[in-house]
């Protein structure tokens, strides 16, 4: 069986899978100015709407990875690398930007940090790859010599 060709396949949806749970999990923490709003219920109701939404952008961004790197057929290519770099560069920097809004309900955070965490993992894999690329070359020079 070939594992490493279910985890291409899969690895960006349980990707998606962890940060849909992880923004069901935020959604139940009200922010500071939604306690106001909703002073004169028992309990804030759960932003189902917002949540969905998150969901949706994350699963686009997701997909638009996946079309840039296409896991299945990627196998040392450094052109579809040299497009997720900047992409995941721009999702990170935009994230960081619009979560420097304090006081929103915990969903709001969800999506800075997904772009931070994804943008690290690509670059991080990226320094992998190259690592990999260099310590294979090495040992390719040095069969020759031998």
């Amino acid at each position: 069986m070939k594992y490493g060709f279910y985890v291409r396949r899969y690895f960006l949806a349980f990707y998606w899978l962890l940060w849909a749970l992880y923004t069901f999990d935020q959604g139940q923490i009200p922010g500071f100015w939604e306690l106001f709003e909703y002073q004169g219920l028992a309990v804030r109701p759960y932003p189902w709407a917002v949540v969905r939404e998150i969901w949706l952008i994350l699963a686009i961004s997701l997909a638009i990875l996946y079309a840039i790197l296409r896991p299945v057929t990627f196998d040392w290519s450094w052109r579809r690398l040299a497009v997720a770099i900047p992409y995941t560069l721009l999702i990170g920097f935009l994230a960081i930007g619009s979560g420097l809004i304090s006081d929103m309900g915990g969903e709001a955070y969800v999506l800075p940090k997904f772009g931070v965490v994804t943008m690290i993992g690509v670059v991080g894999f990226a320094v992998i790859l190259a690592i990999a690329a260099l310590w294979r070359r090495f040992h390719q020079i040095r069969q020759i010599r031998l």
